[in-house]
């Protein structure tokens, strides 16, 4: 997937008057030639960034779709290529802009971009999302705080700058703003500074520079864009979107006392595709039905052998973790990875009942033996509005209280949507018109070049005005599904016609504040389970 060659090169103009280094280039499948810059070799060639290499960016989608198989390294290396390139190119366009009091991008805050993507998933576990979003929830105790795995990636960033040179290119202050690119502390954090730090200056002249890894404004950055590319890409899906044109266009504009990241208004449609590309992915790949089944095999097994996984490996039993609790600490979490699946299957089980079930479950799911979707209701909230937990846990009861074992099921509530809930995606983008003019000298004469300006264009004039926006784009953008997955295996055939017909009969559900959810059938099996048709 990747070819890397080397040669003498100068480094970039930021590192000029230092040693000159080589260079590598790795050949990306999605971008072309990479030149990569030498502290993000420093990076790469760690422990801690070589382990990406063992983690899926798609977790359990290639048991679906087998050319899904591309890693988290290669991911984090496209990232931090798009968060060069758009970076460079709102420095070009700065230089050029003809305004008093612009604010400017420097090319030390370059690397930091480049190696902020580089380093913004070091902190995934097993099958990415499936570790943080299906794995831990499920040893969250009472009053724990949500773990993300931005989290672990702070750490691992912290491990990496421990054993690497990096001093001849950063300063310690480049370190907390690398880290505040890939997660921000959060508003209260940012209000109280502690006595012996100084409020972040940076964020306050520079908001836009937040923007580029993990736009929280707008969720237009650069991490989507190699993402979407590149998951379309390996999984087979066509796509619109062409983020190359939005770097090009992409320009830092005031917007009354803050300057954004913005776009022209023809840009419109463009970013639009991006929005409905990523509505598209969750579609069709990553809320795949047997996608999820599998997932969910993947889950229980690791839940049911967490104790006998202990890491790092051939260690004392009082300096390991368990699965759960690698992720806090990194000498531990360097080991865990989409490898632990085959760890389960090679462990002695002495009699372990557990380790002897999720050794079945993993069993079953090479023989494809896996869970089964039962049926899928769209979701309309009629009054108020329920909540996920609610309703997922009253379903839970409905179907015990027909006589059906909890272990035998799985409720799942998926949502789809383009980004921004059931709003636009793009109503919170910062657009811009370029006004042409011509610069005056000292003496308020006009000297005949033309000047570079960019004016902002208001929200509210793209979304209330006909002029700019069509009548064929959605009205609603935002869909809930409530799922059912039968667990039991092929001799439980009894119980899976009862669960059946159990759910069938759910056509509404109200909780306790008698907040209404009204449901229509988009999926109900009708095969009998010895069928081999598949999903």
């Amino acid at each position: 997937m990747f070819s890397v060659s080397t040669e003498q090169s100068v480094v970039p103009s930021s590192t000029s008057t230092k040693q000159m280094m080589e260079a590598k280039i790795i050949n990306d499948p999605i971008w072309g030639p990479i030149e990569l810059h030498p502290l993000c070799i420093r990076i790469i060639d760690t422990p801690q960034f070589q382990r990406l290499r063992y983690i899926k960016q798609l977790g359990g989608i290639s048991f679906v779709y087998p050319g899904a198989c591309h890693c988290r390294f290669e991911h984090s290396i496209g990232t931090s290529y798009l968060a060069r390139s758009l970076g460079l190119e709102l420095q070009k366009n700065l230089a050029m802009l003809d305004e008093p009091n612009k604010p400017d991008i420097t090319d030390k805050e370059i690397l930091c971009l480049e190696v902020a993507g580089l380093c913004h998933d070091l902190g995934h576990g097993p099958f990415s999302h499936l570790f943080d979003q299906l794995f831990i929830p499920k040893f969250k105790k009472p009053g724990d705080q949500t773990w993300e795995h931005e989290d672990a990636t702070l750490h691992m960033l912290d491990s990496i700058f421990k054993i690497i040179t990096w001093n001849d290119y950063l300063e310690d202050e480049d370190i907390k703003f690398i880290k505040d690119l890939i997660k921000k502390p959060d508003d209260k954090e940012q209000k109280k500074p502690s006595p012996n730090e100084k409020p972040d200056e940076k964020e306050q002249k520079k908001p836009f520079l937040y923007e580029i890894i993990a736009n929280g404004l707008n969720k237009i950055d650069v991490d989507k864009w190699d993402y979407f590319s590149r998951d379309c890409h390996m999984l087979g899906l066509h796509h619109n979107f062409q983020c190359k044109r939005s770097i090009k266009l992409a320009r830092v504009v005031n917007h009354g006392e803050e300057w954004h990241i913005s776009y022209p208004k023809s840009e419109y449609y463009n970013l639009f595709d991006m929005f409905y590309t990523r509505y598209t992915l969750h579609r069709q790949a990553y809320h795949h039905p047997v996608a999820k089944a599998v997932e969910l095999m993947i889950t229980d097994a690791f839940v049911k052998a967490n104790k006998s996984l202990l890491f790092p490996p051939n260690q004392q039993r009082y300096n390991q973790k368990t699965l759960s609790e690698s992720k806090d600490d990194m000498r531990a979490y360097l080991w865990v990875t989409d490898d632990v699946l085959n760890q389960i299957r090679f462990l002695n089980s002495d009699n372990n009942v557990e380790l002897e079930e999720a050794q079945q479950i993993i069993n079953r799911i090479f023989q494809r033996d896996l869970y089964k979707l039962v049926g899928e209701k769209r979701m309309k909230c009629i009054a108020g509005t329920v909540s996920p937990g609610d309703l997922k846990e009253g379903m839970e009861q409905i179907l015990k209280s027909c006589g059906i074992r909890r272990d035998l099921f799985e409720i799942m509530v998926v949502t789809f949507n383009y980004g921004n809930g059931n709003e636009n995606p793009l109503i919170n983008a910062k657009w811009y018109h370029k006004v042409k003019g011509v610069k005056e000298s000292e003496n308020g004469e006009k000297d005949g070049n033309k000047s570079t300006l960019y004016q902002n264009i208001e929200s509210s004039v793209i979304y209330e005005s006909d002029a700019y926006i069509s009548d064929m784009l959605p009205k609603t953008f935002e869909q809930k599904y409530l799922r059912l997955f039968w667990k039991g295996t092929k001799s439980e055939e009894l119980y899976y016609e009862k669960i059946k017909l159990e759910f069938s009969k759910i056509k509404t559900f109200q909780d306790q504040k008698r907040n209404t959810v009204e449901f229509v059938d988009t999926i109900l099996d009708r095969l009998p389970l010895s069928s081999n048709t598949e999903v």
